[in-house]
């Protein structure tokens, strides 16, 4: 059973009665493998462990209703990968919190090392791993409290408490997260943390959406929409993102609500404002978001402090909160990059016979033809990538008029359906010039659409007048079913 275990949250249920406004702690969380390498024999393994150091966690107070998210690596596997857990008993861990004065986890860090070391060796003849556990959770607490101290050593800050974190068969999980709570008492303040234990094996979710109405990412995988806090229910725009979920990653309690469909934060006690009515109400996956890194997906996506959804802030406007009724929303927290469309191809592009643009027909909705009426598909199904490195990009679907047209240029072409064209959805990286299966797709640079230049009538063009296309730029050759 391969797992990851990681230090999830932490926070302060009661205060030092010390001078100081607030208390800084730093977690030390010391795991080993217990295992014996031949399994068949008695023979105790050499020491395998590794000390993680988690903090200096500042300015925490009693009054502070929300827990602090803990960034950082899981402790197991010790090498931050999931690790196979056959038996519980197996693993040690030793969870020690401190109070920061003027040492640090460096120096405490190297400290618990050389105790954990010797501590190990000396329990090598004990009946089983269950009684060298609970010996080496003594040992790192007594050299916590200057008792026994195998190195040289100034000690500058305060220990709180040590515990050992038992697993049992119930911590051993097929699939999903199991939260253990740890609350550490001493020096006359409370702290809980949680710890998080999670399976590997989760794939992503996909069919979570941006609502171009109110902003916000919601679940799009059901016939119902979900409420909108715009109104009415969410309106699908974009990209299709692909969410991990149980499984080791940044930042993990983000939920579907059943109520309103929307991704909302579960990790503190409040549950932000619901688009349905009352408090968000968690069901499904956890999800485990990636959050400021560079890298593949789309950033932009940001905790509203008032709702507590995640909403899409790359627009000027911010979209519809519900909180207070309604208003925009507030974006805190990290900036979440987003998986989606995995690179690909779509399919039902297809050429409208009645205008001679390249328009999509996967929608029940033929979009507005300047023509007259909807698109009327006829010939080729054209399978075009997208998302991908390529030729020409900037290759976009109009959501009005459903035409396919480039994006590449400050303006934005003559819409059959109005003003100029509105780009959604996948970004289409288009090869030109080369060898392939039907050529003469061409570029119109009165309207910005794209129509087949290949017979004599150049179709219709809404763009002054309306007219007929007139082609520019390249000669492009799509592939098609």
């Amino acid at each position: 059973m391969s797992l990851s275990i990681r230090l999830h949250s932490i926070r302060s249920l009661n205060e030092s009665s010390e001078a100081s406004s607030s208390d800084e702690y730093y977690v030390l969380v010391t795991v080993a493998s217990l295992r014996p390498p031949i399994q068949a024999l008695p023979i105790p393994a050499a020491p395998n462990f590794r000390v993680f150091a988690y903090g200096v966690f500042e300015d925490m107070d009693d009054d502070d209703d929300s827990p602090v998210i803990v960034p950082g690596p899981p402790f197991w596997g010790m090498d931050g990968s999931p690790a196979d857990i056959v038996d519980p008993s197996d693993v040690a861990i030793v969870v020690s919190l401190m109070e920061f004065d003027n040492g640090g986890p460096a120096q405490y860090s190297e400290l618990v090392n050389a105790r954990t070391a010797l501590s190990l060796v000396a329990s090598a003849g004990a009946p089983g791993p269950a009684e060298r556990a609970a010996r080496l959770a003594a040992d790192i607490s007594n050299v916590l409290n200057a008792v026994d101290v195998p190195i040289p050593f100034s000690f500058d800050d305060d220990h709180i408490a040590t515990l050992q974190m038992v697993l049992d068969q119930s911590d051993l999980i097929q699939s999903g997260t199991k939260d253990r709570v740890m609350v550490f008492e001493g020096d006359g303040t409370t702290v809980e943390l949680v710890l998080s234990i999670s399976d590997s094996l989760a794939p992503p979710q996909p069919n979570w959406r941006f609502c171009s109405k109110c902003n916000a990412l919601f679940f799009d995988g059901f016939p119902e929409k979900g409420v909108c806090s715009a109104g009415g229910s969410h309106g699908a725009a974009g990209f299709n993102f692909l969410l991990p979920h149980d499984t080791d990653g940044d930042q993990a309690n983000w939920r579907f609500c059943h109520k309103c469909n929307v991704m909302f934060f579960d990790g503190f006690p409040e549950k932000g404002v619901c688009s349905a009515g009352g408090v968000h109400e968690a069901a499904g996956f956890n999800f485990v978001l990636q959050h400021d890194v560079d890298g593949p997906g789309q950033d932009s996506w940001r905790f509203c402090r008032k709702c507590n959804a995640m909403f899409f802030d790359g627009f000027p406007s911010k979209g519809v909160c519900p909180a207070p009724g309604p208003s925009t929303h507030e974006a805190s927290g990290f900036n979440f990059v987003l998986p989606h469309d995995v690179p690909g191809d779509q399919a039902n592009w297809r050429f409208c016979h009645k205008c001679s643009a390249m328009f999509f027909d996967g929608f029940p909705a033929k979009g507005a033809c300047s023509a007259g009426g909807g698109h009327e598909a006829s010939g080729f199904n054209f399978v075009l990538p997208h998302d991908l490195p390529g030729d020409q990009a900037n290759w976009r679907f109009c959501h009005k008029c459903n035409v396919m047209f480039f994006d590449g240029f400050p303006a934005k072409g003559a819409c059959s359906a109005g003003g100029g064209h509105e780009a959604s959805g996948f970004n289409f990286v288009l090869p030109h010039d080369v060898p392939g299966d039907q050529a003469n797709w061409r570029f119109c640079h009165k309207c910005s659409a794209m129509f087949y230049d290949g017979f004599p009538e150049k179709g219709v063009c809404p763009a002054r007048g309306p007219s007929t296309h007139e082609a520019a730029g390249f000669n492009f050759r799509l592939d098609h079913l």
